[in-house]
């Protein structure tokens, strides 16, 4: 029998069938591209051991957060935390500027979604500045695909080149300075606070990457590579929540002359 004809004979039963099949996972793919969604950036107003940032919009479920901070080296770092509980990974290692301050770069994958709150801890009281960003449609499992650091003087400012494995990895560069950092060529500034940097731009294709920009005095520069997935599932089907349908108790459903399915 022609399976609309079984739906129609199976009346409100056919409801069940079909939840059943999107559970069994039975959902449409597509391409989603990668993008920033959104930044926050904020500096202590003094010396502290604990300093938080948050974004002003809920964050996404699946989404990748990178958070860029730096301090004074009155203090070194402790921890790094936030009000969703998410798990926080360093990427590359910490680098000093020429003038002594220092810089980390920490990221979250798959995050729980919702108002989010990130806070740095110190051993001691310093100066701190925090800067986060938030991407959609990075893979979910392995969002870094490489990852370059350097500090040097004033002039040109390069982390350092690293070659990317996919298309369309977005490159993060996150600047420190003793005095000013300015954006790359190709880059797109997406904070400035305090003289600092946050830039990013997308790579077409794979190739040696690095983050550059120049600065007046003394910096430090980290570089992340973002990795896209090949099969991402869209952000806004990310975020449905489909239960598994209850048990049907087994009975016998009339479909026409000596058939039935019990």
């Amino acid at each position: 029998m022609h399976f609309h004809s079984v739906l129609r004979r199976l009346g409100p039963f056919r409801l069940v069938l079909l939840a059943t099949v999107v559970w069994m996972g039975v959902v449409p793919r597509a391409h989603a591209a990668t993008s920033l969604i959104q930044v926050a950036a904020g500096a202590s107003s003094g010396s502290t051991k604990t300093f938080s940032v948050s974004f002003s919009q809920s964050t996404g479920v699946g989404d990748t957060i990178l958070v860029g901070f730096d301090f004074d080296p009155s203090a070194t770092f402790s921890s790094i935390s936030d009000s969703q509980g998410n798990t926080f990974t360093e990427v590359g290692t910490q680098l000093t500027t020429p003038g002594g301050a220092h810089m980390r770069v920490y990221y979250a994958r798959s995050v729980m979604g919702g108002p989010e709150t990130v806070t740095i801890t110190l051993s001691a009281n310093a100066g701190m500045e925090v800067y986060l960003a938030e991407y959609a449609g990075l893979d979910p499992t392995n969002p870094i695909d490489a990852q370059a650091g350097a500090s040097g003087n004033a002039g040109a400012v390069s982390s350092g080149s690293v070659t990317t494995t996919v298309a369309g990895d977005v490159i993060y560069g996150y600047c420190l300075a003793d005095w000013k950092c300015t954006v790359g060529s190709g880059f797109t500034a997406r904070s400035t606070l305090d003289s600092n940097l946050l830039e990013d731009k997308t790579a077409a294709n794979p190739g040696a990457y690095a983050a550059t920009g120049t600065a007046t005095n003394g910096w430090a520069m980290q570089m992340v590579a973002l990795n896209p997935p090949q099969h991402p599932i869209p952000r806004h089907l990310r975020q449905l929540r489909i239960s598994q349908p209850s048990p049907l108790t087994p009975r016998s459903v009339y479909l026409g002359s000596h058939q039935q399915i019990t």
